[in-house]
């Protein structure tokens, strides 16, 4: 009798995850099979903009393209790289395979040797100083950004190349990792590459290169002084960092980034800002940031609260309301996202790679929500890497089972107790950095 009852128990157990999709959540070794799908086996077709203008459909792996990439001197095709540079190194941070971390490196390294000296350049922009850089110019996979001017762009940097900064970051707190091979030169390399040819070069040009026209350029410049502070504690880098957290008077800001967080009209237990400095979109007829672009400020809130440089577990509360409920709400498959933080339609997309996936790292129900959302976008985006490496980062998190950087026992909290769907779980120990925050 009790064998016929627990064959029933367990039949009926089965219909209901068939029919309601109950899914157990993915391992960081799963993750890392999906990682290494996207990365090495499954085809891309993309279509390549050749230099007569016309189109080319190729298909090409994930790392294939990455890496040519990194080897054409087209600064425009730099903007696309952070997605195959940050998946490697979210991979690498969840399971400690340096494949993942020899990949990240390699691109680098090889838009390192690409770098020219500025006076060499013809372009109207070019300066004429002695840093390195690179000029937009045609003949990449993916030229949508180049109109081969000779002109050098900061945003095709620091785009591309922000999260080199976390990764000399995971590498300067990781010394036992520096011992191996040529790990410490390449941390050299590219911390003194990053410190003279992206922040040095850009500062002395104009310091509102770095102080950008909207949030989410400028919050790439965060997103590298917060990293490049820890690493160095040079005040250059906090000062930045600090006048883009709490002023931007040059660009008309009230407060900073800080003071552009505002309650959300769908739920006002969520957030929203504008991308345009100084402006309150709950009150001035202006748009909400598109949460495509959003990405870079989500991203930025997160790392900085790793850091233990601002922010609380109270804002990353406010993060999964707006991306919860609003962006994303029920149960998480649809194929398009509202465009704006508000829920208003417009170019409706699904681009939450970047940024609002980071989120899943605070509550293990968001993460397994996100596990099954509708990836088209990311496929078309050529970002499945990054997603599957971040979502594999956020799994190492909720297990405490960080293995990168080497100092990962701050006990602190990282749980978030989300309102309605999602349930609170145990206080646990988070990755270093979260001394000061407080939740």
């Amino acid at each position: 009798m009790n064998k016929n009852i627990n064959i029933l128990k367990t039949t009926l157990l089965l219909i209901f995850c068939y029919f309601f999709k109950v899914n157990a959540q993915k391992t960081i070794s799963q993750w890392k099979t999906n990682f290494n799908t996207a990365w090495y086996t499954e085809l891309i077709a993309l279509d390549s903009i050749t230099e007569t203008n016309s189109i080319l459909q190729i298909h090409r792996t994930e790392a294939d393209i990455y890496n040519n990439m990194s080897k054409n001197s087209d600064s425009g095709e730099y903007y696309y790289l952070n997605a195959g540079i940050d998946g490697n190194i979210s991979m690498f941070q969840a399971s400690g395979d340096t494949q993942y971390l020899d990949n990240a490196l390699t691109l680098i390294k090889n838009v390192i040797e690409q770098a020219k000296i500025s006076s060499s350049f013809f372009g109207k922009n070019s300066w004429k100083d002695n840093f390195l850089g690179w000029v937009d110019s045609p003949g990449g996979f993916r030229n949508t950004n180049s109109e081969n001017t000779g002109n050098q762009y900061v945003l095709y940097e620091t785009h591309g190349l922000r999260n080199w900064a976390k990764l000399v970051w995971i590498m300067h707190e990781s010394p036992n990792l520096r011992k191996i091979g040529n790990y410490e030169s390449d941390y050299i390399k590219i911390r003194d590459f990053m410190d003279v040819h992206i922040f040095d070069k850009w500062w002395s040009r104009n310091p509102n290169n770095i102080y950008r026209a909207n949030t989410w350029m400028t919050s790439h410049w965060a997103n590298i002084c917060a990293f490049m502070f820890k690493v160095t504690q040079n005040q250059k880098y906090k000062i930045s960092y600090d006048y883009i957290l709490n002023n931007m008077s040059n660009r008309k800001g009230n407060g900073g980034f800080i003071g552009q967080l505002k309650a959300n009209p769908k739920n006002a237990d969520g957030y929203t800002w504008s991308g345009i400095w100084g402006v309150d979109p709950n009150i001035i007829n202006s748009r909400h940031a598109d949460h495509s672009h959003a990405n870079s400020d989500v991203a930025m809130m997160i790392h900085s609260l790793e850091l233990g440089l601002n922010f609380t577990l109270s804002d990353m509360q406010k993060l999964i309301v707006t991306l919860n409920q609003i962006l994303l709400p029920g149960s998480g498959t649809q194929a398009e996202v509202p465009e704006f933080l508000n829920g208003d339609s417009g170019n409706n997309r699904n681009f939450l790679d970047e940024g609002w996936c980071l989120l899943g790292r605070f509550n293990q129900n968001l993460q397994n929500k996100l596990e099954n959302r509708n990836i088209k976008q990311s496929i078309s985006s050529m970002s499945r890497s990054m997603f599957y490496g971040n979502m594999a980062l956020n799994q190492a998190i909720l297990d405490n089972n960080v293995q990168y950087p080497e100092f990962l026992s701050r006990n602190c909290p990282n749980n978030i107790e989300n309102e309605n769907t999602l349930l609170p779980l145990p206080k646990r120990t988070f990755m270093g950095g979260l001394d000061s925050a407080k939740g």
